[in-house]
């Protein structure tokens, strides 16, 4: 057993509430004095219980669980609340006399004086489930608390224990995917960047997440290609390419993005005004906006019989501030251009995120970049992602470069937000200070316990992890290595410590959580993805004559073969030898991996 904190996770308040302390953690007992002062006495001194490891846990996650409800246990929301959490509780095997304990210190905690209504309605949500009837459970409970209370109370009480469920998305393509949303820890919100996000976030129905990558995005292109950190022979800059991901229009993806830019709008307003644009729909038009000077040669009069001489003259004075911040509100049509026929936005974009110098292979476009400083913020849904993120794409590296990061509406404000911008004035020039420290800034280097942090956590972000996911988080180490030099420059320091790279890693972690609740077991091979669907749904198993006819005999043999080979190698699906009158034929099954 580890010591364990529990914490609220992303919400606009700090609590540390009851944990299991082992390793690592001490508590003070009587006869002590507290560090207050206070002296500690025993309030009742009998033999102490014996408790399992396990028990002791699930206690201090029920006791942990009870305190956040009790936060949002507001007036108007009690009583559907009640339904919701007696339903899923019910549900996830709690008897109704634990369920009426933990309702009950629910209320007692919220001075909810309708105590015994609430547990008639737990008596009433056990009767309907009894006869066979429905009611509300978890989907309820995170519309009237919101995702991220729900989503917590859900992993503390247990109720949902990363359940899956197939689904079928609009491209056909079968995959397995996670269902329940990715938690942000509060380690991510470390910092001057949590002190912001934790200002802001009473007043938006955007998820926090997306508050503070925006605004980790815009630092790192505020302040300019100087500082960096080396990996090897790569020079690293500060900028960031993300994509955030709502289940629909009214995840509220990109309403954050006014409070982070009026914010950095004090602090640079040419930066604000002239080098945060749209449009991404063309390589050439990236280039552009970073474009060096482009020179001409030019012929000199000559006199009669003398050869004429040439000039170099400056045909365009091309753009001096290298800094481009491209927020694209539909990532879904920047996507989509990527097909168009001579439409070279992804060469470029892997150029951008690796060195800064850009360039295409177009005879009929002279311009060509050095040194540019190009950071992307895309707002998409999940399906329209799942549409246009093409095997190319994939496959090339680009999409890899991003930063995926899935995100639901927090809460429900009908009358807006209320921020005040004196909440913000503080905490503004305390960011005026982080950048004008940055642009001093040149090389970043992790100090002696950031080292050993980074030593044990290498080995997990670089291994390999099997399919369409992998494919995307293949930049790990890279990725988590940046947003640890935002928050060591947010910091003003010159040095990577420990508390920079945990919150770089507890920022990554929602990330990965976010591809694999986006893109389940999808394996990036449309031929194996749709077999795997198919076999899940085909207990029985398929042949490979019925394998050709499920494709209508549109697939060669040999995809059919490299698909069969990629469901083997990922432990997703096995063959057995059916005895026939003639050659043995195979008949292939899901894997129990693949149905769990």
């Amino acid at each position: 057993m580890v010591t364990r904190r529990l914490r609220p996770g992303a919400v606009s308040w700090e609590t540390w509430i009851p944990l299991p302390r082992s390793t690592g953690a001490q508590t003070i007992v009587p006869p002590s004095t507290h560090p207050t002062g206070e002296e500690l006495v025993w309030e009742r001194f009998d033999e102490p219980a014996t408790v399992s490891a396990q028990d002791l846990v699930h206690a201090a996650e029920a006791t942990a669980a009870a305190a956040l409800a009790a936060k949002v246990w507001k007036p108007g929301l009690r009583h559907h609340a009640t339904l919701a959490l007696a339903g899923a509780m019910l549900r996830n095997g709690w008897d109704c006399k634990r369920t009426e304990l933990f309702i009950r210190a629910v209320c007692r905690a919220a001075s909810d004086e309708e105590e015994d209504s609430r547990l008639r309605d737990i008596a009433t949500t056990a009767a309907r489930l009894k006869k066979g009837e429905l009611v509300t459970g978890l989907p309820t409970l995170q519309q009237v608390l919101g995702d991220v209370i729900g989503n917590r109370l859900a992993q503390w009480l247990h109720l949902q224990n990363n359940t899956l469920s197939v689904s079928r998305p609009q491209s056909g393509i079968g995959m397995v995917e996670r269902s329940t949303p990715p938690l942000l820890e509060n380690e991510a919100l470390y910092g001057l960047a949590g002190d912001i996000v934790r200002v802001i976030d009473p007043h938006t129905e955007s998820h926090p997440v997306a508050v503070l990558i925006q605004l980790l995005v815009a630092f790192g292109n505020v302040i300019g290609r100087r500082p960096h950190f080396r990996a090897e022979a790569d020079y690293h800059a500060m900028n960031l390419f993300v994509t955030i991901v709502g289940d629909s229009a009214k995840a509220r993806k990109g309403s954050s993005w006014g409070h982070i830019r009026r914010l950095f709008q004090a602090i640079d307003p040419g930066w604000a005004e002239s080098r945060i644009r749209s449009g991404m729909s063309s390589g050439e038009g990236l280039i552009w906006a970073v474009r060096n000077p482009i020179e001409k040669q030019r012929a000199t009069k000559a006199a009669a019989g003398e050869e004429p001489q040439f000039e170099t003259v400056i045909e365009d004075a091309g753009e001096e501030d290298k800094r481009l911040l491209c927020v694209e509100s539909e990532f879904a049509s920047v996507l989509k251009n990527f097909t168009r026929e001579g439409n070279i936005p992804s060469a470029t974009v892997r150029q951008a995120w690796d060195s800064g110098d850009l360039s295409t292979l177009t005879k009929n476009s002279p311009a060509r970049a050095s040194g540019a400083h190009i950071s992307i913020i895309g707002h998409i849904t999940r399906e329209e992602l799942r549409r246009y993120l093409n095997d190319t794409e994939i496959a090339n590296g680009f999409a890899n470069r991003f930063i995926f990061l899935f995100v639901t509406r927090s809460k429900l404000l009908p009358e807006g937000g209320n921020l005040h911008t004196q909440e913000l004035e503080d905490l503004r020039s305390e960011l005026a200070e982080s950048v004008r420290f940055a642009r001093e800034c040149d090389e970043l280097r992790r100090d002696e316990e950031a080292r050993q942090v980074w030593s044990d956590i290498y080995a997990h972000l670089s291994e390999a992890k099997p399919g369409l996911a992998g494919s995307l988080l293949a930049r790990a180490e890279a990725q988590v290595m940046r947003l640890a030099c935002l928050y060591a420059l947010l910091d003003r320091s010159h040095q990577i410590r420990a508390e920079h790279l945990l919150a770089a890693i507890a920022l990554w972690d929602y990330a990965e959580d976010s591809v694999f609740h986006i893109f389940g077991r999808m394996l990036g091979d449309e031929t194996a993805d749709t077999l795997l669907q198919t076999l899940i749904n085909q207990p029985r198993g398929l042949t490979r004559t019925q394998i050709r006819d499920l494709f209508g005999r549109n697939r060669r043999s040999g995809d059919i073969g490299r698909a069969l080979g990629i469901l083997a190698q990922q432990g997703l699906a096995y063959c057995v030898g059916d005895e026939t009158d003639g050659r043995p034929a195979e008949r292939w099954f899901a894997a129990e991996k693949a149905t769990t």
